[in-house]
């Protein structure tokens, strides 16, 4: 070999190393990069994982907080008890395959099993399973027999939590797919792993009692694989039953035979404190998840399956106030207590209601009274005698706003669509108000200067000149068309309620001026009780808002020439207008504040709430004094329609009570159509119409005070004479509010 040769092979080979140096080089700063990007950069998440192999974690339970009434009455409150859960291998059914599985392993043994086929492996397994399946179905049983749910119902319940765990899991695997694609691109597969809710325990049986419990704990002595008893908290509504007296003596017709009148009231502010849900939905696990899917950061308030949930009412709106944080206990594997994190249970909850008023209030609705019922002397040709007639209530305390009790009937004419029962009428169900809209037409004018002061209007039966069959007097529709009221004063208009008189100020203010005046009031715009929460959907739950004619309808109007006409109707509560019971009562009690709005109350303590500022619509002093006292004439003058109950009661006066003051309003509203379903196929096949309304509005104090200290709203849907029908109901709560110590006086 030549010199040359020799010289160009060492170069061959010093350049052959230097690439293998290269190369090492290469490798050596990728693993060095992996070692850095793996200890420094995503260090603290390895070490977390591989540290939780090494820990198991238990979570404790936390407590829902109480809500209790305006006296400190426990109306809600959890109390302790027990729940079933199975885990969820049970459910699936997955525990008798791997179980049958293990005990062929055992009984074979390993080298026998590993020699074994696959369709030998199959008999073995199959041989052993019904002795498993034996027993999860002996637990079955166990569970259908103590609760007392059939086969379908057990299933239906089964299939929900599997339903729900595989949703979770798809939820969960589809965002570790997406942050490996991420991460790594899509050249890596993605294999999932179970959850944590694929190996844990699902309820099955909540609301366990002791006698249950101890059955189940005996079949978990000898099967703790298969069923767990659990210590749980159930929640309790105390006074949700309640026993009264009445005295029917104040009753109309003396309806009730015995003395005194014994009324059971069930389900006491049910409507109000709402319902709970025995386990978290799909979207209630969304909306504030245990495990955060993405960061796997833990919210210990969050949900997990089987967690109870507020459903309606003030369950619903303040969940998470309620609802509490759980605690958590981290052992080592060896047994020592790492970590504890005590549970925080949920804030108590206090109501403005009274809860012994408000079951009186449920009473004076009940069919037992009869007054929520079509009776002879409510003149109603449409309904028969006897039929049941939805009924609001609303008592608001004047000078803070607070409800004091609310209730509503439900939907109990037969034969009307359903959701109409499903309503919490004092706040979410709407009506056109009539005549006892007429307060705040007469303290608008006269703000407005539309109206002086004492400054008489002429009623001449039927507003519009020449035309005698629309916008008419009350009275003139009742005689033949020939009676008017003459020349009426402020108060005196208001006290005798005269169309004419509330037609003649719509048209003074005009459309815009009117409904701003009743914007003002509160109308068009749900009132913030603490019941309103958001739905899914974005929308408002808990309160209605009620209508006002919009812009738009206006525009249309004067383009069809209809205006003058919705104006001047508009003024006496008809037309394109409604609001609720709340509404009405609270509209009555900023004019007994001076024309002071607040918006009611129902929850003391609320950050939202109690930070309201008063809003002073500044009404002048001789416009809440002519209202008050035109209020006052129509109970107490002999002409004034809320002064008797009329022709069947003689001299009978609608608001008996001594002792104290009272201001008050009737109302007869023309009413929407009344349809039915009355063959039960789900279709409207029966239609009423020509029905009225009644309400009756009445502030009222002790007699000693020059103002008015609560404020009541009574409605009686499709009830007709707002005197004769809800009068009676409002001077049952005045006398509610005497045996409750809220007016002096002896109740009768």
């Amino acid at each position: 070999m030549t010199e040359a040769r020799r010289r160009s092979r060492r170069i061959s080979e010093h350049r052959r190393l230097l690439v293998i140096a290269c190369g090492l080089v290469v490798v050596f700063v990728l693993l060095g990069a992996q070692l850095v990007r793996l200890a420094v950069f995503e260090g603290e998440s390895h070490r977390a994982r591989a540290q939780m192999r090494l820990r198991s974690t238990t979570w404790i339970p936390t407590w829902r907080g109480r809500i209790i009434d305006r006296t400190g009455r426990v109306l809600a409150i959890d109390e302790p008890g027990y729940e079933i859960a199975v885990p969820f291998d049970v459910i699936t059914g997955v525990h008798v395959e791997t179980q049958a599985a293990r005990s062929a392993v055992e009984d074979l043994g390993v080298e026998t099993w590993l020699a074994m086929g696959p369709a030998r492996r199959a008999e073995a397994i199959a041989e052993r399973r019904p002795c498993f399946e034996e027993e999860v179905e002996r637990l079955w049983a166990l569970v259908r027999a103590l609760g007392g749910i059939d086969a379908a119902a057990l299933a239906g319940r089964l299939d929900a939590i599997r339903a729900h765990v595989q949703h979770l899991a798809a939820e969960v695997w589809d965002a570790q797919a997406r942050r490996r694609e991420m991460r790594f691109g899509d050249s890596v597969d993605f294999r999932p792993r179970p959850i944590r809710e694929q190996h844990a325990a699902h309820v099955v049986l909540p609301h366990v009692n002791d006698e249950m419990a101890v059955a189940f704990r005996r079949f978990e002595d000898g099967h703790p694989d298969l069923v767990q008893v659990r210590d749980t908290l159930d929640r309790r509504y105390p006074l949700s039953s309640m026993s009264l007296s009445l005295d029917p003596s104040s009753i109309p017709g003396g309806l009730p035979p015995a003395l005194p009148l014994t009324i059971e009231v069930t389900d006491v502010a049910r409507r109000l404190l709402g319902a709970m849900r025995s386990s978290a939905w799909a979207e209630d696990v969304v909306r504030r998840p245990f495990v955060d899917g993405d960061t796997g950061i833990v919210d210990l308030g969050g949900y997990r399956p089987g967690d109870p949930v507020g459903t309606r009412g003030l369950e619903r709106a303040f969940e998470d106030l309620l609802r509490g944080n759980r605690g958590r206990l981290v052992r080592a594997r060896s047994g020592d207590v790492e970590s504890r994190t005590d549970p925080v249970p949920g804030h108590d909850l206090q109501v403005t209601i009274d809860a012994m008023l408000q079951a009186r209030l449920q009473a004076i609705l009940s069919p037992t009274v009869g007054l929520a019922v079509v009776q002879p002397w409510h003149g109603s040709t449409a309904l028969p005698v006897g039929s049941p007639l939805r009924a609001s209530i609303v008592v608001l305390d004047v000078p803070t706003g607070e409800i004091l009790g609310m209730a509503g009937t439900p939907g109990a004419i037969e034969g009307e669509p359903s959701a109409s029962s499903r309503l919490n009428r004092p706040v979410e169900g709407v009506y056109p108000p009539g005549s006892i809209i007429k307060p705040i037409v007469l303290a608008a004018a006269l703000a407005d200067r539309s109206l002086a002061d004492g400054e008489p209007i002429e009623c001449t039966g039927h507003y519009f000149p020449g035309v005698t069959n629309v916008a008419r007097c009350w009275i003139y529709r009742q005689t033949d068309n020939t009676q008017t009221h003459g020349l009426l004063e402020p108060a005196e208009g208001l006290a005798r309620s005269c169309n004419i008189f509330f037609y003649t100020l719509a048209s003074r203010l005009g459309i815009e001026r009117l409904l701003a005046w009743y914007e003002r009031f509160g109308l068009g715009a749900p009132l913030d009780t603490g019941l309103l929460h958001d739905l899914d959907d974005g929308t408002l739950r808990g309160g209605a808002a009620g209508h006002l004619p919009t812009t738009q309808e206006i525009r249309e109007l004067r383009r069809r020439g209809e205006i003058d006409f919705e104006t001047v109707i508009l003024g006496i509560g008809q037309g394109r207008i409604t609001w609720t019971p709340l509404h009405a009562a609270n509209a009555y009690a900023t004019l007994a504040r001076g024309g002071v709005r607040l918006d009611p109350t129902l929850v003391r303590g609320d950050r939202e709430t109690s930070d309201r500022k008063p809003i002073d619509l500044a009404l002048p002093e001789h416009a809440v004094r002519v209202v008050l006292d035109g209020l006052d004439q129509a109970l107490h003058e002999l002409w004034g329609t809320g002064h008797h109950l009329g022709a069947a009661f003689p001299g009978r006066p609608i608001i008996n009570a001594r002792g104290i003051r009272t201001w008050g309003k009737t109302g007869t509203a023309q009413a929407p159509a009344l349809a039915f379903d009355r063959d039960g196929d789900g279709r409207l096949d029966e239609t009423l119409t020509g029905l009225d309304h009644a309400w009756f509005l009445l502030l009222a104090a002790p007699e000693d005070d020059a103002s008015p200290r609560y404020a009541i709203a009574v409605l009686v849907e499709h009830g007709g004479s707002g005197g004769r029908v809800a009068g009676p109901i409002a001077d049952l709560v005045v006398d509610a509010l005497q045996v409750e110590g809220y007016l002096p006086g002896i109740a009768r």
